[in-house]
């Protein structure tokens, strides 16, 4: 909250525009529950609820610093007969601190910082020390920052590099080491739209580091002047970061960097909805049976908007496949994924039609709780089928985008996957069990 705690709980001025006339209140950003909201007081006379129901800006000026508030709504109201005038709590969608911005800024630049991705670097050490000790100079320590990598689309430039924060305390100033992904663009887009292109890198990191990536600090600068201007997205996600070596480090990509970032915004901006369900599972935000279910969902998807030729292949040569007119069925979709990507599942070939069998057994189980038909799994069946398929989510990705055969295998040795054989044999076991019902 670095860029708007210095403008909390501090009465100030402010405005915004009702009915075409700009209405001057005074009010009080506060704290509540993670997220920012405005305290305000509008003139009785010149309050326009009718006209202030879809988003609007607020502009302020709080102890000398120029404030936006973006996408407001207005979250209560409350006023005596007494007053002359009424209590407005507002909630604002985003923050600018820096400026006052009548219409929607035009963002030539986002930066955003954070120290999730600290990690994605950590394989060639952050830091390269070069220590210089003299009488005059005795605790100076210089240090060079990897060199930055970039990659060039169609949308402009996107670098990835480090560099040291500040913050302030009472207590002094802390100096860390984070992590920036600066997006450049050759024609300024609405701020919220450069943001919403950055996601597409924190999705892709995300996938690298197997996990969520959190925004940290943005800011922008627009082609009117030299500014840099901090961006506060007014909500919380409550969702553990990634807070161990990535799967795939910058080592592993810094030389391929423009062809993997080529093909991951192909993929990221063609093949929706498959993005975004692979990076919810990624995340975390389903476990359990949701997860298992939303893992499924997701491969299913992208077989059928991948792969329909190849599983339809399977599905006519299935000896097993009773059906008229040799229909397709969720066993020949995993069939077809898991000797797709066997190459780095290094499952047992002879034994994938009964893997495919097991995880649709699995997933049919949990989606019509028929137990005359399906078997029930255990805890640790349910957690070895989320383990694999999260290893094929995975796979599917890091191949899409031109990762390495031998760098994807080397993610099977992280303590998550260590147990991948184990996890295939239990499934193995699953898919030749019988009802007893």
């Amino acid at each position: 909250m670095d860029p708007v705690k210095d403008l909390l709980n501090k009465i100030s001025d402010f405005k915004c525009e009702v009915d075409g006339k700009d209405i001057a209140f005074l009010g009080i950003l506060q704290e509540e529950n993670g997220s920012i909201i405005l305290n305000a007081k509008f003139p009785m006379e010149q309050y326009r609820k009718e006209e202030m129901n879809d988003d609007f800006a607020v502009l302020g000026n709080v102890s000398g610093n120029k404030t936006t508030l973006i996408g407001c709504h207005i979250k209560s109201t409350s006023y005596s007969m007494e007053d002359d005038y009424i209590s407005v709590l507002i909630i604002p969608n985003e923050i600018i601190v820096g400026g006052c911005f009548s219409s929607t800024p035009m963002a030539k630049t986002i930066i955003v910082s954070t120290e999730d991705l600290n990690y994605m670097f950590s394989k060639e050490s952050p830091l390269n020390p070069n220590v210089y000790l003299s009488k005059e100079n005795p605790s100076v320590l210089n240090y060079t920052f990897p060199k930055p990598i970039i990659a060039k689309d169609k949308y402009g430039e996107i670098n990835l590099y480090q560099t040291f924060g500040v913050h302030r305390s009472v207590k002094g100033f802390i100096h860390n080491i984070i992590s920036v992904i600066e997006y450049s663009f050759d024609v300024a887009m609405p701020v919220m739209e450069a943001v919403a292109k950055t996601s597409a890198a924190r999705s892709l990191f995300s996938f690298f580091g197997n996990g969520y990536i959190s925004f940290g600090e943005i800011k922008f600068e627009v082609d009117a002047d030299d500014n840099k201007y901090d961006l506060w997205l007014n909500y919380k996600e409550d969702i553990p970061t990634v807070n161990r070596p990535f799967f795939i480090h910058t080592s592993i990509f810094k030389d391929q960097f423009h062809k993997i970032w080529e093909k991951w915004l192909h993929l990221y901006e063609s093949a929706n909805p498959i993005p975004t369900l692979f990076y919810e599972i990624v995340c975390n935000r389903s476990t359990r049976i949701n997860g298992f279910l939303n893992l499924s969902q997701a491969i299913e998807v992208y077989s059928n908007t991948f792969r329909n030729k190849e599983v339809k292949e399977i599905a006519k040569k299935d000896p097993n496949n009773k059906s008229k007119e040799k229909d397709v069925k969720l066993k020949h979709r995993y069939q077809d994924i898991l000797s797709t990507y066997n190459g780095a599942l290094e499952l047992i070939e002879s034994n994938i039609e009964d893997y495919a069998q097991g995880f649709s057994n699995m997933r049919n189980y949990y989606t019509h709780y028929n137990s005359r038909k399906y078997v029930k799994p255990t805890n640790d069946e349910l957690f070895s089928a989320i383990h694999i398929l999260r290893f094929v989510l995975l796979t599917i990705v890091y191949t899409a985008v031109g990762i390495s055969l031998d760098n994807i295998i080397d993610c099977k040795k992280s303590i998550m996957f260590s147990g991948f054989d184990d996890d295939a044999g239990i499934i193995l076991k699953y898919s030749k069990k019988k009802t007893t019902v």
